[in-house]
């Protein structure tokens, strides 16, 4: 069971040249012109590509069904990654996907984050799970956000913000500084800030205005150089900005534990972060929450 294509070579009578076309049947008029005439003994096979779908004893079509990029390995996690140096030993390290809320908390909203090292490991994120105890119509909410860049005033530097947010390049006349990175000689630590912005499937990236290369043997970025026209790899961020939400105001009641169930998966940018936001609402309680993700990971340990 499968398809199989032929690539034909065929002689347009009416255009008087050969034309190649692929197709599963021999053709019996021009491909570029279903009117005109073909010399049919002059017609030749010059390739073929067969596609046979795996099958069962029975002969039924053996079907896998998965989101997981090729490569990729599953991965249940509810802690991060220590996200201040790359490599093995360093994944699955990092703080863990919960909240305690005690009764004398005067707190409403609390935060939980989990960072990922992903420079040197594409990370992809496909479904999770929730748990929780106690909870009196408390809501949860979660975005993937970006990593928070400390910028300093300064004067004839390299770097401007736009909406009191996005730091941008400047051409020397610039009003900020970024502790974080050596402009002068492009170079950062794994932690400096700088925000992966992902190809989406249609192979379209967002604004970007910086590059940067990552050494794996040098454990750095180098050459960070800018994108003024937006087009470049890299966002830095001066503030926390949410770049997209996957849950909004989940309803928690009483004690419960719930999939978070999809079919897709989407890439997280080195320097993004899961943020869970946290809101008690009502009369104080106490109450408990925790999480965990699935991820698909090229590197798990």
């Amino acid at each position: 069971m499968g398809t199989k294509l032929n690539k034909y070579r065929i002689w347009c009578i009416t255009e008087g040249k050969y034309k190649n076309t692929w197709a599963e049947e021999e053709p019996t008029v021009c491909p570029t012109n279903d009117t005109h005439e073909i010399a049919s003994t002059k017609t030749s096979i010059t390739d073929n590509v067969s596609e046979d779908s795996p099958t069962d004893p029975s002969n039924k079509p053996w079907v896998h069904q998965t989101s997981r990029p090729f490569g990729t390995i599953t991965y249940f996690t509810g802690a991060g990654d220590n996200i201040h140096s790359a490599g093995p030993g360093q994944y699955g390290t990092g703080e863990l996907f919960e909240n305690v809320h005690s009764i004398d908390s005067t707190n409403s909203i609390e935060y939980i984050y989990l960072d990922f090292n992903m420079i040197e490991n594409p990370t992809y994120l496909h479904e999770g799970y929730v748990i929780w105890a106690n909870a009196k119509r408390d809501l949860v909410t979660m975005d993937i956000v970006s990593t928070a860049t400390p910028v300093v005033p300064a004067s004839n530097t390299f770097f401007n913000l736009y909406n009191g947010y996005l730091i941008v390049p400047a051409a020397g006349n610039g009003i900020y500084n970024v502790p974080s990175i050596n402009i002068i000689d492009g170079t950062a630590n794994i932690d400096c800030g700088l925000v992966y912005m992902p190809l989406n499937e249609e192979g379209v990236r967002p604004q970007a205005f910086w590059n940067a290369t990552w050494d794996s043997e040098l454990k750095l970025f180098i050459d960070i150089a800018a994108a003024p026209l937006g087009d470049g790899a890299y966002n830095l961020f001066a503030a926390e900005v949410p770049l997209f939400r996957f849950i909004n105001k989940m309803i928690l009641l009483k004690d419960g534990f719930l999939r978070l169930q999809t079919s897709d998966i989407e890439q997280l940018g080195h320097g993004m972060r899961i943020r869970g936001e946290i809101e008690t609402r009502g009369a104080p309680h106490a109450w408990e929450f925790a999480g965990w993700f699935v991820l698909n990971r090229h590197v798990t340990l």
